[in-house]
């Protein structure tokens, strides 16, 4: 099949736009703002830097946490690290022990020059206690974990609490063992947005 002189013009004419599309950048419709495809594009691009960030986050924090009865994993919303809470904070207190103190400092030092990454830090209790003054009481507990998190550089609209209460159990709670296990810190690290 023969083409027209017309028919060359169009197909050249037609990639000398796509190229020059290419170099402007992502599409842009009214108001200058990213058309959907072209945020789409950039979200899937977000989501594998973030893989790549999140999984070398987790290595560092897996060195890090080594010697301690801290764990790391990555779960659905983000990468997690869970502490004891007999480990982090002194018993019947929101005060957190010096040990703690120390490793929650070092963890922010890993954390802090993060780019584009938020701590959610959430205290669960046992479910033997259901009442509001629990829940407020591992609500206090979450403020003090977050005022040693800013006080090592990790500003505050990167940082957002939650006193989780008896919520989300790991074990039973008929047992010391199980009670113990359900007394915990998690922080949550994931991405500011997507």
């Amino acid at each position: 099949m023969r083409h027209s002189g017309i028919t060359r013009f169009l197909v050249s004419g037609a990639l000398i736009l796509a190229l020059v599309a290419c170099a402007a950048g992502p599409a842009k419709g009214p108001n200058n703002k990213p058309t959907a495809s072209a945020v789409h594009g950039a979200s899937i691009a977000d989501r594998s830097s973030w893989r790549n960030q999140q999984q070398a986050l987790e290595e560092q924090l897996r060195i890090r946490l080594a010697a301690t009865a801290a764990t790391v994993w990555v779960a659905a919303d983000g990468l997690r690290v869970r502490m004891p809470a007999h480990e982090v904070f002194v018993t019947d207190s929101i005060g957190i022990r010096p040990e703690a103190q120390h490793l929650l400092e070092q963890l922010a030092q890993t954390l802090q020059p993060a780019a584009g990454i938020k701590l959610t830090i959430q205290v669960y209790t046992d479910s033997l206690d259901e009442s509001a003054a629990a829940r407020a009481f591992t609500a206090a507990r979450a403020l003090a974990v977050v005022a040693v998190l800013q006080s090592q550089g990790i500003a505050s609209e990167r940082l957002q609490s939650e006193g989780v209460g008896r919520a989300d159990p790991l074990s039973p709670s008929d047992t010391a063992e199980g009670r113990s296990a359900n007394r915990r810190l998690e922080i949550l690290i994931s991405p500011l947005s997507f």
